[in-house]
């Protein structure tokens, strides 16, 4: 989350929804330094992932930002549920099975989404930074069913999100330069090698424009596709995890879907 008091404006990173992205544009105007960022103790009994706060932690441990969301020009990203579930599922094999990129198959991939499933069905209010990436969109910009968050765009709503940006802060915001850190996996096992050597260059450029255009020429290789496009049809031809995803993100689905005729309308 990025706060600019002077500003008076707030961005509220919603966990696999271009936050990083945003997050490293806006830096020079968070007037926490950073605060907001990793996951850190809030006390003895309590673990934040502070770059990832839902509305109801926010407004019982942390008031004061809380009532500059709701107040402030606060705006969020939000992403395809779908689409969405499968990048978490990709980060959460990445942080806590050790799991690179290049080492995701489909059969992995499905197990820890039977896993997630069954921890998600059994604990629906799970505000653990293990599970941060898979919470609700809406428990980031709602509380309560009221919104909270002021100001909504979809990911590819980008331009408009840029100009909201520019017009409350002033930055020139960058909407070419994403994805920076797009999940880029080899398209076959075989070539496995070979794409491991140009992802290892490809992580040596700098962030921003740069690294976009970079990840735009490795696409055009052949070699690799996005780990989203590869997985997510074969995810959910599993009808238990499809059924999973459209009932537990099903407030998510509305509201996203609710952006799209908001766009449409103006």
């Amino acid at each position: 989350m990025i706060i600019s008091d002077e500003c008076k404006f707030v961005f509220v990173h919603i966990p696999k929804c271009a936050g990083t992205f945003v997050r490293n544009q806006l830096e020079p105007i968070d007037s926490y330094d950073g605060k907001f960022y990793g996951v850190k103790k809030y006390s003895e009994c309590r673990e934040f992932d502070y770059s990832h706060i839902p509305m109801n932690i926010l407004s019982e441990y942390f008031p004061e930002e809380f009532r500059k969301v709701a107040e402030y020009a606060s705006v969020a990203l939000m992403r395809d549920p779908r689409e969405r579930f499968v990048s978490s599922l990709m980060q959460h094999l990445k942080l806590y099975r050790g799991l690179s990129s290049s080492d995701h198959t489909a059969r992995r991939l499905r197990a820890e989404a039977d896993r997630v499933v069954d921890h998600l069905t059994n604990n629906p209010d799970d505000s653990s930074p293990k599970f941060a990436h898979l919470a609700k969109q809406s428990s980031f910009t709602s509380l309560g069913g009221r919104q909270v968050v002021r100001h909504l765009f979809r990911m590819d709503q980008m331009e408009a999100f840029a100009g909201f940006i520019s017009e409350h802060t002033g930055i020139a915001f960058d909407a070419t330069a994403r994805p920076e850190n797009a999940n880029l996996m080899p398209r076959s096992h075989f070539l496995r090698a070979t794409a491991r050597v140009f992802k290892r260059l490809y992580a040596q450029i700098p962030a921003g424009r740069p690294r976009h255009l970079a990840y735009k020429a490795l696409r055009r290789t052949g070699l690799y596709k996005s780990g989203v496009e590869m997985f997510a049809e074969e995810l959910y031809r599993d009808g238990n995890i499809r059924r999973f995803v459209e009932d537990y993100f099903a407030e998510d689905f509305e509201l996203y879907e609710s952006l799209e005729t908001r766009s449409s309308a103006a």
